[in-house]
């Protein structure tokens, strides 16, 4: 996986005959999925995987695979900025060297041998006079600064001082308060020479080309037998490499920063005009371009700039169609390959003469352009254009756009999930709306129908019982308990439909008092069943007082119908759990298969045979539907011959406890 340069994706591992024989898979940790990102140096080096793992089969979808390869890339930014902040360290180790050159210098006192060590050091060594005329030029000097030593011995240290004027003036003011000549590029320093120490500050050196370079100087004075100070010595090294990288860093700390708050401002909104405005305004701050903008894709492959940020000035691009014959035909399949065009500088870059017109009719001098991917598909472009001047686009800069082109794809994504689920949404609300509304109707214009037909059927079956021979007794009977079944069955069905649209405002009450009124409405199956019920103490509530009613009498009427032999005792009670109040109806009747417990709660869903059981099976559809109009849950648990507990949860709104 390390060595290959592409995301692998293994949706169910003993499925597939690379990994199925694995002893990760057959044994402990009885891996099943797996997804990951190889880590590539630059060089092309492996380093490692970023990847997810799971013990049952899974698939990710594009935007999940988009965020793992984003958050790879972001771990080898990270790689990185490790490694550059170790070249710090070697700041500690140069001063102790440089400390140690110094000890070995002033205790040398054989010219030749001191001569030796000085050609032989890896550092810059210069000694000058008190005047600051140069005594000791080392090769190490030579090479690092491009003079012979016979080119500067015997002359001023001013030669290769960079600032030069500044640096002298400092000396001049420094020598008048002290009284005594401190040579340019020392003055610095002398707070600690003079008081014996030696002093390390950055510093900057001229070559004899005129270029310069920074340096990490320590510096300390030479003195007589008699403790005069006579002079002074330099040791320095080279720190551009170091300097470069602190740069770096100090950028990629930045830059990251930035990446950071951008992807969090495109997330704040998942409208895909606030993704884009929000995109190409923070693009243009953190590249401090002069125009930004992004150019989007049609289906037939045409596009045009659909959102820009333009700094004051320049011209505007917004609507800006682009003719292909300006930019070659096969431009956008580049892109789709995920391309990244470079221009730094439109006059040089020997572009196509009509090319180079267009830029020119909107000012730009240079540009920096990077696909934007939606899902894997080239859904447009995001630009950087630099209008005042060509620009040299670093390779920093090229990540950076990079990863922020890669948050603007995966925002687009979630945003068009976003809206797909949110259509689907309201579609399926307008659904329910229009299967309610159809439900009332339905049922309320059967009722009158329906109650005509079974008032003179019950008449004939009063009127003529024992009249007619056997058969038609039957036949009466069979219709009389139809049209009775079907007067309860649009009964509930008008029950179910008004839970939403005929609900009650929620009130405080008391859930003891409508408990007592639906045991009420229950008085006679009660005692007809020979139920015991009991109750602990229950709370008051924001609800629907009629509709908790339902709730109580509909769940007590369910365990009142299901009981066993034995005698049946239902048990009411609630406890606050968190922000919600959990009421529990316990019962110790014939209780339900756990391959049931997911139907029970659908309308029209029965487990048993009318002759078993009467009912609908809507009285547990019309309970969930309460409890979801409150905001809550309802759920069940039961084994078989021990009974079953209906649990559901209303949010505490703000009632008493009980």
């Amino acid at each position: 996986m390390i060595l290959q340069a592409d995301l692998l994706v293994v949706s169910d591992a003993q499925q597939d005959e690379r990994f199925a024989n694995s002893p990760l898979v057959q044994a402990d940790p009885a891996i099943r999925f797996y997804a990951g990102v190889p880590l590539i140096t630059p060089e092309g080096d492996g380093l490692g995987t970023l990847c997810v793992l799971d013990y049952v089969p899974r698939q990710l979808n594009s935007a999940q695979l988009e965020a793992l390869q984003a958050l790879a890339r972001q771990v080898m930014a990270q790689l990185k900025l490790r490694r550059l902040a170790e070249l710090t360290e070697t700041r500690n180790r140069s001063s102790a060297i440089f400390g140690s050159i110094t000890d070995a210098f002033l205790a040398l006192e054989t010219t030749l041998l001191q001569q030796a060590i000085l050609d032989g050091a890896n550092y810059t060594i210069i000694s000058t006079d008190i005047d600051g005329i140069i005594r000791t030029f080392n090769r190490a000097a030579e090479q690092m600064l491009g003079y012979g030593a016979d080119e500067v011995v015997g002359k001023t240290t001013p030669l290769l001082i960079h600032d030069l004027q500044e640096v002298e003036q400092r000396a001049r003011e420094l020598s008048e308060e002290l009284g005594v000549a401190i040579a340019p590029g020392f003055e610095c320093f002398v707070a600690k020479i003079r008081a014996g120490g030696v002093e390390e500050r950055e510093w900057t050196y001229i070559r004899k080309d005129g270029s310069c370079f920074p340096i990490l100087l320590s510096a300390t004075g030479l003195r007589d037998l008699d403790g005069n100070l006579t002079g002074f010595l330099g040791i320095g090294s080279d720190i551009s490499d170091r300097k470069q990288a602190e740069e770096m860093l100090k950028l990629q700390s930045l830059q990251s920063q930035l990446l950071a708050e951008m992807s969090l401002k495109i997330r704040r909104s998942l409208q895909l005009d606030e993704i884009l405005q929000t995109a190409v305004t923070e693009v243009q701050k953190i590249f401090q371009s002069d125009r930004v903008l992004i150019f989007q894709l049609d289906a037939e492959g045409r596009g045009q700039v659909v959102q820009e940020a333009v700094a004051p000035g320049w011209s505007s691009t917004l609507d800006l169609k682009v003719q292909d014959d300006c930019f070659g035909s096969d431009y956008l399949k580049k892109y789709r390959q995920g391309r990244t065009y470079t221009i730094n500088d439109v006059g040089t870059a020997g572009l196509e003469p009509c090319l180079v017109n267009f830029l020119e009719y909107l000012d730009v001098k240079s540009k920096l352009v990077m696909p934007i991917l939606l899902k894997d598909q080239f859904w447009g472009l995001l630009i950087v254009h630099q209008c005042d001047r060509p620009r040299q686009w670093t390779s920093l800069e090229i990540d950076l756009l990079k990863q922020l082109a890669d948050q603007v794809g995966i925002a687009l994504a979630q945003a068009q999930m976003l809206e797909q689920a949110t259509l689907q949404s309201q579609e399926l609300a307008r659904s329910n709306a229009d299967l309610e509304q159809f439900a009332y109707v339905a049922s309320h214009d059967l009722q009158e129908p329906l109650r005509m037909v079974a008032s003179y059927l019950q008449l004939l079956e009063r009127r003529y019982r024992g009249q007619l021979d056997h058969t038609a007794d039957e036949f009466i009977a069979y219709a009389v308990d139809g049209a009775t079944r079907m007067q309860t069955l649009i009964n509930d069905l008008l029950n179910y439909s008004r839970v939403d649209s005929r609900g009650k405002s929620f009130v405080l009450i008391s859930c003891s008092a409508i408990l007592d009124r639906a045991i009420a409405n229950l008085q006679s199956a009660i005692e007809a069943a020979n139920a015991t019920l009991t109750c602990a103490p229950l709370p008051e509530i924001m609800a629907d007082a009629t509709q908790l009613t339902q709730l109580f009498q509909n769940l007590i009427s369910n365990a009142l119908k299901f009981h066993s032999d034995q005698p049946l005792h239902i048990h009411v009670s609630a406890q606050h759990r968190a922000d919600a109040w959990l009421f529990s109806v316990q019962d110790n009747g014939i209780g339900i298969d756990s391959e049931y417990i997911d139907r029970i709660f659908l309308i029209f869903q029965r487990l048993h045979s009318r002759g078993e059981y009467p009912g609908t099976g809507i009285g547990l559809a019309i309970c969930k539907k309460i409890v979801e109009r409150h905001g809550g849950n309802i759920w069940v648990e039961s084994q078989p011959g021990q009974g079953s507990t209906f649990y559901f949860t209303i949010p505490d709104r703000g009632g008493n406890s009980a």
